[in-house]
C-alpha cells in the first residue's frame, strides 16, 4: 500500500513523487556486490571510510559520482570550500528570485478567488479549503467586503 506525504489537519496530499527509506547503515551486508539497489549504493556511499570505497561507488552511478566530486571540492581547503558556499548561494539565490514572480501570481490568484468566494457567501473553513490561504486572510477579505 503507497503512503503518501500528508497535512496534518485538512489531510490533503503534498506530494505522490517522493518515497521515505529508512536504512541501518550498520546492517549494510559486507564486501561488493553485483546487482545491488541504487538505494543501495547511495547507503554504501554515505557509510564508506576509505577512499578507495569512495572511488569504486563512485565509478557505478554517475549521481553518486557527482555527489563524490563535489564531497572532495568542500573538503579541500578552506578558499575552495567558500568558493562552492558562494557559488551554491548564487544558484539558491537565482532560483528564489525566479519562483517569486510565480509565487506571488499564485497568492494573487488564490485571493482573487477567495474574494469571488466571500461574495457568494461561502463559509470561511470552505475559502479555506479551496484557496489554501490562511483563515485570517479570508476573515481580512470578509470585513473589507
Amino acid at each position: 500500500m503507497a503512503e503518501f506525504f500528508r497535512e496534518d489537519t485538512r489531510h490533503f496530499i503534498y506530494t505522490d513523487k517522493m518515497e521515505f527509506h529508512v536504512i541501518e547503515l550498520p546492517k549494510l551486508p559486507q564486501g561488493l556486490w553485483e546487482g545491488c539497489s541504487d538505494i543501495e549504493l547511495w547507503a554504501r556511499f554515505i557509510n564508506a571510510e576509505r577512499k578507495e570505497e569512495f572511488d569504486m561507488i563512485a565509478q557505478r552511478d554517475p549521481y553518486i559520482g557527482s555527489a563524490y566530486q563535489t564531497l572532495q571540492a568542500i573538503s579541500q581547503d578552506g578558499e575552495k570550500r567558500m568558493e562552492y558556499e558562494a557559488r551554491e548561494k548564487a544558484i539558491r539565490d537565482y532560483n528564489a528570485r525566479m519562483f517569486e514572480p510565480e509565487e506571488r501570481g499564485r497568492k494573487e490568484e488564490a485571493i482573487r478567488i477567495a474574494k469571488k468566494l466571500v461574495g457568494m457567501g461561502y463559509p470561511t473553513d470552505d475559502i479555506v479549503k479551496i484557496t489554501l490561504l490562511p483563515e485570517a486572510e479570508i476573515e481580512r477579505l470578509s470585513k473589507d467586503n
